[in-house]
């Protein structure tokens, strides 16, 4: 279990390191541009009716609106983002430690 912890929270300081470089990009100003675009009235937060037309499928308004206030910041979507791609690196790197058999 100790081992798993360190693990991922190498992971973590790893891609959080690596978001931070030049070679990957910081979140696009698409991004920011569709917000803006699904931000119907402006106040730099999506409500339930705003989110449903914001291009990001299979994504529950719930599993954004971290502070249950019923609106999605861009703040909100960016650590949600950048949570994803922990997941999705730490589970590579499992992965890969599993096929080597460390």
């Amino acid at each position: 279990m100790r081992a798993s912890a360190i693990f991922l929270l190498t992971c973590l300081l790893v891609l959080t390191a690596s978001c931070a470089s030049q070679d990957r990009k910081p979140i696009s100003e698409q991004l920011r541009q569709d917000f803006k675009a699904a931000d119907k009235n402006g106040d730099e937060a999506l409500d339930r009716d705003e989110f449903a037309n914001f291009p990001l499928p299979g994504v529950k308004f719930e599993e954004l609106d971290t502070d249950n206030n019923g609106k999605v910041t861009l703040a909100e979507i960016k650590s949600y983002i950048i949570w994803r791609r922990v997941q999705a690196e730490g589970q590579r790197r499992y992965e890969e430690e599993r096929r080597h058999g460390n």
